[in-house]
């Protein structure tokens, strides 16, 4: 489910290079429209969907007697390591070759996963931008231990009702906010486009700033608990999708502040209830295929790692002034002869090209990096987490989720077994 949700952001992130489109046309033209059309509004809105998927799975795969120290060291050894190798790329590949070294104040806030704290762009999408999430997560980390007491304790009312005051934050909140404050000027520049927002506050606290984003992670979480409770999805996996699709459509008509999040959260939460509870019950469902498991395996690296791609393949003059189309890949085919000049839009062909080629090398890189970076780091570092567990036991029936070492599926969270097993038929030996 999240290499889907991933591949959806790397075609937007793709789509900002406007291969097929003329020099200096603000709106996408030829082949370029397509890609607009596929993934034009899907990066950002499908960030809700990893925030709710994370929400989901951490709930289920988190035992109630394991303590918070563990389970924050547990999701340290995971996404840490990552994080600091792209950092460190992502740095070098600035400074060497566009010639722009990095702020130091930005490097830290980064390597501290705190920079969706701030509104400035700089900070929050500096350094490696799409990682501006994994500081979302770690303040949902923060929070998810006691809250999983409260929900282990609550009734099954009192998780619909935290459900639909998740969904009911996200609708009113960013609007309320994003309408009423704004940044001291002069603003500070812009790394990302603001349009249709009212400020670049409104656009911080809608997309990036961690409280905000924290409803789409609980009510994930509250959908989760349900499920463990007994509750099971009356809508099926095709349905589902057919709801996630109208939602996109609708999405593409309402004003910005809901865009993010507030239309497709729901949809996306029903999708994750009707494909748990296939694995549950055997039903058909598109994501236990072999190949797709290995693919969610590469997610967190293939997102960590596909935007550094797009961002140093463009001419950094061309970056700084706002355009895109000045860049290195048009220049390369201009010199070989695949092209007239380096300004030339690239016909149907030759942009198709390009999106496989530039999936390609991703994927490669995030396998390499799965292979020589995560998967040994995540083992090394949880060799040392070892602390005692605490007993809880749940107001109503038994709570048991699956293993400690099934995992989140923001792009962070990797360790989850194919699907997951129904409570009380679960092997502790598994985590």
């Amino acid at each position: 489910m999240r290499w889907v949700a991933a591949f959806l952001v790397f075609g937007n992130h793709f789509l900002f290079m406007q291969f097929a489109t003329p020099i200096g046309s603000e709106m996408p033209q030829g082949s370029d429209l397509v890609f607009a059309i596929l993934f034009g509004d899907s990066g950002q809105a499908v960030l809700s969907f990893f925030f709710v998927l994370s929400g989901f799975v951490l709930t289920w795969s988190t035992p109630l007697d394991m303590r918070a120290t563990e389970f924050w060291q547990r999701r340290m050894a995971k996404i840490y390591p990552i994080t600091v190798v792209t950092a460190v790329i992502a740095f070098f590949l600035f400074g060497l070759v566009h010639g722009k070294w990095t702020d130091w104040k930005v490097v830290v806030t980064n390597l501290l996963l705190v920079q969706s704290w701030s509104p400035d762009q700089a900070h929050s999408l500096g350094l490696n931008p799409v990682l501006w999430s994994l500081s979302c997560e770690m303040f949902f980390y923060l929070f998810l231990p006691p809250m999983l007491i409260l929900f282990a304790q609550a009734s099954k009312r009192a998780l619909w009702m935290t459900a639909i005051g998740a969904v009911a934050f996200t609708a009113i909140v960013p609007r309320l906010i994003g309408g009423t404050f704004d940044l001291h000027q002069p603003a500070p520049p812009m790394l990302a486009p603001v349009e249709n927002f009212h400020t670049q506050f409104s656009y911080w606290v809608t997309m990036t700033f961690p409280v905000t984003r924290f409803a789409e992670f609980v009510l994930g979480a509250a959908v989760a608990m349900l499920m463990l409770r007994g509750v099971r999805s009356r809508i099926n996996v095709p349905t589902a999708l057919v709801l996630c699709v109208l939602a996109f459509a609708v999405n593409m008509f309402v004003p910005a502040y809901w865009r993010i999040a507030a239309v497709v959260m729901v949809p996306f939460a029903i999708l994750i209830a009707a494909l748990a509870s296939a694995d549950l019950t055997g039903r058909w469902s598109p994501t236990r295929s072999r190949p797709m498991v290995w693919l969610g395996n590469l997610t967190f690296c293939f997102y960590a790692v596909h935007v550094l791609f797009v961002l140093f393949t463009i001419d950094a003059k061309s970056i700084m002034s706002g355009g895109v189309n000045r860049d290195f890949p048009r220049q390369w085919m201009a010199a070989i002869g695949l092209i007239d000049n380096s300004r030339t839009p690239l016909p149907v062909w030759g942009n198709l090209l390009m999106f496989l080629l530039y999936l390609t090398v991703a994927m490669f890189a995030a396998w390499v990096l799965y292979r020589t970076v995560e998967l040994p780091a995540t083992r090394g570092l949880r060799r040392f987490i070892k602390t005692p567990r605490r007993t809880l036991v749940p107001a109503e029936a038994p709570v048991s989720p699956a293993p400690a070492g099934a995992a989140a599926v923001s792009p962070a969270e990797q360790d989850a077994p194919v699907s997951p097993a129904p409570a009380g038929e679960l092997d502790p030996s598994r985590r």
